[in-house]
């Protein structure tokens, strides 16, 4: 992407604020790391789809193949500025470690992803670095993203290697990832067949079941979020507002506090687009894995419809989605738009609907079922029994 010029800036803004996915902030900024993309109160904060201030783009959440024109910027130096508003190189930070950078693989509002040789190991790994004017453990945000990332072991949830300080600047290295954001794959002209998106999703699905099985709760998941590897391997990425329910088997561990969530407590947070009616309206006592199935039906809805749940005809997208948390008029306004929206028939229409019931109360549908009902409709099973049901269907009209 070349840098952005007035028009695609106020473009990019007025489709922020009318689908409410502050990715499309971020985009601006994927492969020009000298610009910093803006914080959500800078945007406009009124309309803000995201009322999480945790990174939306790094280099585990957005990576991309730098041979691709949508790669980040592997080669050019980004810069922190110190409180004083001296500017320090990525490279120079490195000085007092014993890595060394060999690139960039991206930028968010709260910390830079570099890429950097292990002098031990002799391998390339990526370092998430906080922001120099967010260079103290503070409230613990930073350290709370590498504890629940090192916790969730699971083949499609990306490795923390190492949690450190250099220069009393906190750092975490991980695997490094190459490949493409399930977002941008569905932008792609020749975008994947629906059984291979389904096969993502359902990849997906599992690795979220195995974090509910944790108590762990994602609360961000969303196309941008999913990273499809250069060969095949899907990761689900950016746990940054992730926490544990009180139910918890692992609340013992003593991490830091902000993982663990507090019933009483009130604040939104997650991507609006996706996010679920009890997360729109800060219900923190509502919150459970129902709340990432709804996420998982949403995206589900993209991959059948090639269009997210919000467009641009979508009024006000944050107080549209706390409506569905409580009025049933609303409630059944949704549903019938999703059936009508649904227009060709592949088999998991039901499935999609059942994932986006606006009532947390009714949305029974475990990430287990979910993820066997995609594995079930991949296998062919789903296919084979519409097609008997409308052989069935054939012989009644036939008799009559």
């Amino acid at each position: 992407m070349n840098n952005p010029n007035k028009e695609t800036l106020q473009r990019l803004l007025q489709e922020y604020k009318e689908t409410g996915d502050e990715t499309l902030i971020l985009e601006l900024f994927e492969s020009t790391a000298s610009l910093k993309p803006p914080s959500t109160s800078e945007v406009d904060a009124s309309n803000s789809s995201c009322i999480n201030d945790q990174d939306d783009t790094m280099a585990f959440a957005e990576v991309f193949n730098p041979n691709s024109e949508d790669s980040f910027s592997q080669t050019s130096p980004t810069f922190d500025e110190t409180n004083d508003g001296t500017e320090i190189g990525t490279r120079d930070f490195l000085h007092a470690s014993s890595y060394e950078q060999t690139g960039i693989l991206g930028a968010g509002g709260m910390g830079t992803v570099l890429q950097v040789q292990d002098p031990t190991l002799k391998r390339t790994v990526a370092m998430k670095v906080l922001h120099a004017q967010h260079s103290t453990l503070g409230d613990g945000s930073f350290l709370a993203e590498a504890q629940i990332s090192a916790l969730l072991q699971h083949p499609s949830i990306i490795p923390i290697y190492e949690f450190g300080t250099i220069n009393e600047t906190p750092y975490f290295t991980m695997q490094e990832i190459r490949g493409q954001s399930l977002k941008m794959l569905l932008r792609q002209p020749e975008r994947p067949s629906l059984h291979e998106l389904v096969s993502i999703l359902h990849t997906v699905t599992k690795a979220m079941e195995y974090a509910h099985s944790l108590g762990v709760v994602h609360r961000d998941l969303k196309p941008s979020n999913i990273l499809v590897g250069e060969f095949g391997e899907v990761y689900v990425v950016d746990w940054g507002i992730a926490v544990m329910l009180p139910q918890s088997s692992h609340r013992h561990l003593g991490m830091h506090p902000s993982l663990y969530l507090d019933p009483v407590s009130t604040g939104i947070v997650g991507t609006v687009g996706y996010m679920s009616p009890e997360q729109a309206v800060g219900k923190n006592d509502s919150l459970s894995s129902a709340t990432d199935i709804f996420a998982l039906g949403s995206i589900l809805f993209e991959l059948l419809t090639g269009a997210p749940i919000l467009n641009k005809s979508t009024p006000k997208p944050l107080l549209w989605k706390q409506q569905l948390f409580e009025d049933e008029e609303a409630q059944a306004t949704f549903r019938t738009q999703l059936l009508n929206r649904m227009t060709t028939s592949t088999g998991l229409e039901s499935l999609c609907t059942d994932a986006l019931e606006p009532s947390y109360e009714r949305r029974n549908l475990s990430t287990s079922t979910f993820g066997k009902s995609l594995q079930q409709w991949l296998n062919g099973s789903v296919k084979r029994k519409t097609a008997y049901a409308h052989y069935e269907a054939s012989n009644i009209i036939k008799e009559e």
